[in-house]
C-alpha cells in the first residue's frame, strides 16, 4: 500500500503529533508499505529517515504526492494540505489530535471532515467533541521507555518529575504551589522539572522566593534515552495540565518507566493514564497536593497498581499495535471502494 502521511508539524520539531506521525510512518515502512511524509516543518540539518519527507511542498508538488498514494492519512486536520484529497476524491483518513476550533475555522474543518473517508479521534474525549467515527489512541516508543535498562547504574530515586513545556497550560506552577502546601504539612518531596519554555524564568524565581531550592531541580530539555533514564529514576510523574489534554503521550512514557502518574482529570488524559495513576481536578493545587502525599506515603509504585493491568494498558499503545489498527481501517476503506 502507498501511504501518504500529512503531518503539519514533524521532526525535528518535538511534540505529540510529531512523535505519533514518525512512529506510525516507521511502523508502516517496516511492515512493507511504501510511505511518504509531507510537512510544513523545515529541517535545516536535513535529517535522514527511512522514507521520503517532503517539506513545505508547493501546490503542484502536494497534488502530485496525493495523486501518488493509495491512502492519504492526515495526522490532525490541515485545510492547507487537505484540498488535493477532496479534488481527487482520494481515500483519506483524518486523525483528530486535538479539539476543533470555534468560529469560521471550526465550521470549515467540520465540513471538510464530512468529505473524507473516515475520521478518527485519539481519545473518547476528543471523539465526543469532534464527532469522529472511531477512536484509535496514540503510540509511544516502547523500545525506549521501559523499566529495565542494564546499562544504567542504580540510583536512589527522587520523588516527583514534571516533563513538558514550561508554559501556563501545562501547570508546572500548580505543582510548585502543591509543594508549598505539602511543606506546611511537614512533607517535602523532591521535584525534577524537565523542559523549557516562556515561564521558566518565572518558575525559577518562584522556587527561589519560596525557599524551594533544596527540593526542586531544573534539568532543562531532555529527550530520548536521557529522558527515559530520568523517568526511571523517579517514583511519580506529575502531569498537572490546566487545559484539557487531548491525550498526553508523556503519561505512557512515565508509566512504562515505572512511575505512578498523577494527572488532571479533564480531557483525554484519564484515558491515557488508565490504571497507572490517579487524577485531580484541573487547576486545583490542594487536590494535587493530597494526591502527591497519598502516593508518596507508599513509594513502592509497583505495589500501587496491578502490574498485569499496567502491562495490558501499555500494550494497547505500542507502535505496531496502533499501526496495525490503522491498516485494518485503511484496507476496509479500500476494499469498500472496489465493490
Amino acid at each position: 500500500m502507498k501511504i501518504l502521511v500529512s503531518s503539519h508539524h514533524f521532526a525535528p520539531s518535538v511534540g505529540g503529533i510529531e512523535e505519533s506521525s514518525r512512529l506510525l510512518a516507521e511502523a508502516w515502512t517496516a511492515s512493507g508499505h511504501e510511505v511518504r511524509v509531507v510537512t510544513q516543518t523545515s529541517d535545516p540539518v536535513r535529517g535522514a529517515y527511512p522514507y521520503p519527507v517532503i517539506r513545505n511542498p508547493a501546490a503542484a508538488s502536494l497534488l502530485r504526492e496525493v495523486s501518488w498514494c493509495d491512502m492519504y492519512f492526515q495526522n490532525n486536520i490541515s485545510l492547507q494540505t487537505l484540498w488535493p484529497s477532496i479534488i481527487l476524491r482520494k481515500p483519506t483518513v483524518i486523525a483528530h489530535q486535538t479539539w476543533l476550533p470555534g468560529g469560521v475555522g471550526g465550521i470549515l474543518k467540520r465540513t471538510a471532515c464530512r468529505l473524507v473517508s473516515r475520521t478518527v479521534a485519539i481519545s473518547n474525549s476528543v471523539r465526543h467533541e469532534t464527532d469522529a467515527d472511531m477512536v484509535i489512541p496514540n503510540p509511544y516508543r516502547n523500545d525506549l521507555f521501559h523499566e529495565e535498562d542494564q546499562d544504567e547504574e542504580p540510583h536512589e530515586k527522587r520523588d516527583l518529575i514534571f516533563v513538558g513545556r514550561l508554559v501556563s497550560d501545562k501547570g508546572c506552577d500548580l505543582l510548585l504551589e502543591a509543594l508549598l502546601l505539602l511543606g506546611e504539612r511537614g512533607v517535602r518531596p523532591s521535584l525534577t522539572i524537565v523542559g523549557t519554555g516562556s515561564e521558566e524564568s518565572f518558575l525559577r524565581q518562584y522556587v527561589s522566593r519560596h525557599g524551594l531550592e533544596n527540593e526542586v531541580v531544573f534539568a532543562g530539555k531532555k529527550a530520548g534515552s536521557e529522558l527515559a533514564g530520568l523517568l526511571r529514576n523517579h517514583h511519580v510523574l506529575a502531569v498537572p495540565s490546566r487545559w484539557k489534554e487531548p491525550f498526553g503521550i508523556v503519561a505512557l512514557e512515565g508509566s512504562a518507566c515505572g512511575c505512578a502518574v498523577i494527572g488532571s482529570s479533564g480531557g483525554g488524559l484519564p484515558e491515557t493514564i488508565g490504571p497507572c495513576g490517579v487524577l485531580f481536578e484541573n487547576g486545583d493545587p490542594k487536590m494535587l497536593a493530597d494526591q502527591v502525599e497519598s502516593l508518596l506515603t507508599n513509594k513502592s509504585t509497583r505495589e500501587f497498581r496491578d502490574p498485569t493491568l499496567r502491562r495490558r494498558h501499555l500494550e494497547k499503545h505500542t507502535p505496531n499495535r496502533i499501526a496495525s489498527e490503522y491498516l485494518v481501517l485503511f484496507e476496509e476503506i479500500l476494499a469498500a471502494r472496489c465493490r
